[in-house]
């Protein structure tokens, strides 16, 4: 009986395989997948690579000022972009204006960069009357990225 049974079980679960077909959208996926695993694979073998050279040490003060420089550089280039009759924009009323929290960031630089210097400083906002159109508030944070740079390089 159990031979009888077995006998059965192997008929029966033998089969030819079927075919299993895929949608292009598979087949294209799979090859963008395995393709950027390559990439991958191929950037990661650059990079763990010897150049010979020694690695360039930086100091604190040289990253803290490169860092320093890119924030920097990025809030004058929105400052540059943002339209000009946009800057007195509040999204809510106690919120500042994009030209009010521009004039925030540079007397922040200014208070940041004193401290730094060893200067005793007194926090003041820079007002917004004295700078009125936006050409006059990126005149003023234009010097006031690179008094950020020279301080925070001068800390390290």
């Amino acid at each position: 009986m159990t031979d009888k049974l077995l006998g059965t079980f192997v008929e029966s679960s033998y089969r030819p395989c079927a075919t299993i077909r895929y949608s292009e959208d598979v087949i294209k996926n799979a090859e963008a997948h395995r393709q950027g695993l390559i990439f991958l694979a191929l950037i990661v073998g650059a990079f763990g690579q010897d150049s010979g050279s020694p690695p360039v040490s930086r100091t604190v003060a040289q990253v803290s000022a490169d860092g320093w420089d890119e924030v920097g550089h990025k809030i004058v280039e929105m400052a540059q972009e943002f339209p000009e009759d946009k800057c007195n924009f509040k999204p809510a009323p106690d919120v500042r204006t994009f030209a009010e929290q521009l004039l925030h960031a540079a007397t922040g630089t200014v208070y940041l960069a004193k401290i730094a210097h060893g200067e005793k400083a007194k926090y003041a906002e820079l007002p917004r009357e004295k700078y009125p159109r936006k050409a006059a508030i990126i005149a003023v944070l234009k010097p006031v990225v690179r008094r950020g740079h020279v301080a925070a390089e001068g800390a390290g």
